[in-house]
């Protein structure tokens, strides 16, 4: 007892931490002002003032990240789901997590997304989701694969000895040690290199300089593929028997997966960030807000693309995951949902007065009772009766009628073997149903809960600027940007 006091103090101790390093940055307020998404290329800094002010709000992002989807979607689906840790890591928290922080990224992260979402956070939003149909997405999938081919290996060995500690050694709080280890192995990748790929190679803001260059597409993809043939030949299963993202006919998988992607990004001239200029007659006046930035209107016209693509990745990740590992069932599912229910029962019963001959049930008794036989009668993994024991509740009491043609088939033993056999195929039946009725309901119920998530972040103005009380002036671009129509926006210069 003591050592688990002492492991749940640190946990409180180490998020108040974190929540106080999060309020450092979301109260920035020079952070989140429209005055903070001008690009002045005038200034001899400006690259660097750029990439500051982007990775600071990044973390926020990130944090957020955690907070809402990490929080509600990954630790909840380890708890109830009963799914492979290691896949749970790669797929639900890396890839489907990491594709929402991409969105959060492009929406409070970047120039171009803020400047959006200060002024609308359906704006932001559109120009979220229209990212993902662009190369700066393509390079983000690669920076997640990057981020995995280290997380396996971290994981094994995290995962391996927290789960031997005192205080997650307890059956049942394997997900606790798969939350606490996936945040710290999170955090850490996150510091020491996540951001660094993300805003200066993925999707950095503003304009390169020629002696401040992002990261060179050529120097990440020798990186890529390095880690990727460390990930491959290093056993990353916490156990043998392990399916999902360590198994090796999955790892090699992987690996053409990256490598295919790593193709694509070369073969369209997307690997690395720089762009080359367009030709334009007019530049844009940097100093007013009203406009957007470069960028926007193309990547808000194709949101429609990116509802898709995001819509895909959550059903692929989210049904790999539950109908591929989890081995929980709709029962046990109700059973883990009710525990609190009987807790309240046992806590309200009132205390019945019984006679001292009678047998006294105290009111633990009967609500541990009735929340037992409602597991019970949930669960499917009670052996039935033996043939014996039904031949012997076949017999007819004494004083019961009862025929000697009727009391003969009871007693007929292959009369019994088939009636046994019967109700335990019955029985099989039913407990995969009642498995395939729990993937089901962890399916859509999380569908629904990202759906939410969504819908949150989209309507929900955590950051606002008014710009002093005025509206924004859309006179002559809007309907350009809306229908990403280059010539009108070459005008503007904003294609």
């Amino acid at each position: 007892k003591g050592v688990e006091r002492t492991l749940i103090l640190c946990l409180i101790i180490l998020f108040s931490c974190f929540i106080g390093y999060f309020l450092n940055y979301a109260t920035m307020s020079e952070l989140w002002t429209l005055d903070s998404t001008i690009v002045d290329a005038s200034q001899g800094d400006y690259s660097s003032d750029v990439a500051s002010r982007t990775k600071d709000r990044g973390i926020v992002a990130s944090i957020l990240t955690a907070f809402t989807y990490s929080g509600t979607v990954n630790a909840s689906l380890d708890k109830f789901g009963k799914i492979d840790p290691a896949t749970s890591t790669v797929l639900i928290g890396m890839f489907l997590g990491s594709t929402f922080g991409f969105l959060l990224d492009m929406m409070i992260g970047s120039d171009e997304g803020l400047r959006e979402y200060l002024w609308s956070p359906q704006g932001g939003m559109k120009y979220a989701l229209g990212s993902l149909a662009s190369d700066r997405f393509g390079r983000y999938l690669v920076t997640i694969m990057f981020d995995m081919f280290f997380v396996v290996i971290l994981f094994k060995h995290g995962y391996s000895t927290l789960v031997q500690t005192a205080g997650f050694s307890k059956n049942g709080r394997e997900w606790i040690a798969n939350a606490v280890v996936s945040s710290a192995i999170g955090i850490l990748t996150f510091v020491v290199y996540g951001n660094l790929t993300r805003f200066e190679w993925a999707y950095p803001s503003g304009m390169e300089e020629i002696h401040e260059q992002w990261i060179q597409g050529s120097t990440m993809l020798l990186a890529v593929v390095v880690m990727n043939m460390v990930y491959l030949t290093s056993e990353t299963r916490v156990r043998i028997d392990e399916p999902g993202i360590n198994d090796p006919p999955i790892k090699l998988l992987v690996t053409g997966l990256n490598f295919f992607i790593l193709y694509l990004l070369q073969a369209n001239g997307v690997l690395d960030p720089s762009e080359t200029p367009r030709a334009q007659d007019v530049t844009a006046d940097y100093r007013d807000v009203n406009l957007p930035l470069k960028g926007v209107c193309e990547s808000q016209a194709r949101f429609g693309t990116g509802i898709v693509i995001f819509a895909a990745i959550t059903v692929l990740c989210l049904g790999g995951v539950i109908f591929g590992t989890s081995s929980a069932s709709l029962s046990e599912i109700r059973a883990e949902l009710n525990c609190c229910a009987c807790w309240r029962r046992w806590r309200d019963a009132p205390v019945e007065e019984v006679p001292q001959a009678a047998t006294r049930v105290t009111p633990v008794q009967t609500s541990s009772t009735t929340c037992s036989t409602t597991a019970s009668t949930t669960s499917s993994t009670t052996p039935p009766p033996s043939p014996g024991q039904r031949t012997r509740s076949l017999k007819p009491k004494s004083g019961q009628p009862s025929s000697t043609g009727s009391l003969k088939r009871q007693q007929s033993g292959p009369i019994s073997t088939v009636t046994f056999e019967s109700n335990d195929a019955t029985q099989r039946a039913s407990t995969r149903k009642d498995l395939t009725r729990g993937k089901l309901c962890l399916f859509f119920s999380y569908l629904l809960i990202i759906f939410v998530l969504m819908l949150i972040f989209a309507f929900v103005p955590f950051y606002s600027d008014d710009n002093e009380g005025t509206t924004r002036n859309e006179t002559g671009w809007r309907t350009a940007c809306d229908d990403n129509n280059v010539t009108v926006l070459d005008s503007y210069g904003l294609s």
